[in-house]
């Protein structure tokens, strides 16, 4: 649950704004701002965590919450880099 609201209150604006103010497509940079940071969240809760888990206790579960978390907000940084590295030039083809 926190993932999702992770995604939508701070991963989505940042990209849309990001996005507008260098004059990109907002909402291609927001979907790709929610996936960047949810496929990775959730392939580690759902593939890489229950492998980790198996030998620690219940008293380390927010431990790998963290980590889940944690990748996601790396990979979603990872990708806010690799956009903006395209420089600030907008969407639009100029006009010759």
């Amino acid at each position: 649950m926190i993932e999702i609201l992770i995604m939508f209150f701070l991963v989505v604006p940042w990209f849309y704004r990001t996005a507008r103010r260098r004059g990109r497509s907002p909402i291609t940079w927001g979907i790709i701002g929610a996936l960047s940071y949810y496929v990775p969240e959730v392939a580690m809760a759902r593939w890489i965590v229950p492998a980790i888990k198996r030998p620690l206790t219940m008293d380390d579960l927010p431990l790998v919450l963290m980590l889940s978390i944690g990748v996601g907000v790396v990979c979603c940084i990872l990708a806010g880099l690799a956009l903006m590295r395209g420089g600030d030039r907008p969407s639009s083809s100029p006009t010759t």
